[in-house]
Order: C-alpha cells, then structure tokens, then sequence
C-alpha cells in the first residue's frame, strides 16, 4: 500500500489540487450570486427612500403653498 501511494502521490496530489480548485470556483459563484441578491436588497432600499423623499418633498412643497407665509398674509 505505501508503495502504491509513493508512486502515485504526484497524481494525487494534481487530483487534490483539481478538487480544491473546483472547490474554490464554486465558492466564489455561491458568493457572487449572494452579492447579486444583497445589490438586488440595497436597490430596492435605495428605490423606496428615494420615492419617499420625493413625497415628503411634495409634501412640504404643498404645505408651504398653502401656508400664511407664502399667501402673504
């Protein structure tokens, strides 16, 4: 059995650098298809405060037309 491992273990080892690599190739698209759902989050985020800000903009818009201030009185 020894011998069989010394004489092959190049082999081997080329075969566990293959799986390690493969290993690694699918982390990194396990990890680039969470960064895509996270970017896909922080989209909606940024799509949803900027539409608040716009009617609270419109809002305060509104409120201003139909203060004292603006009436001049």
């Amino acid at each position: 059995m020894w011998k069989w491992l010394t004489n092959n273990a190049q082999e081997l080892k080329s075969v566990g650098t293959l799986v390690g690599g493969l290993g690694q190739g699918y982390a990194a698209l396990s990890q680039a298809k969470a960064m895509d759902k996270v970017n896909n989050l922080n989209l909606g985020i940024y799509d949803y405060n900027k539409k608040r800000q716009a009617q609270a903009d419109a809002n305060l818009k509104l409120g201003f037309a139909n203060s004292t201030l603006a009436k001049g009185l």
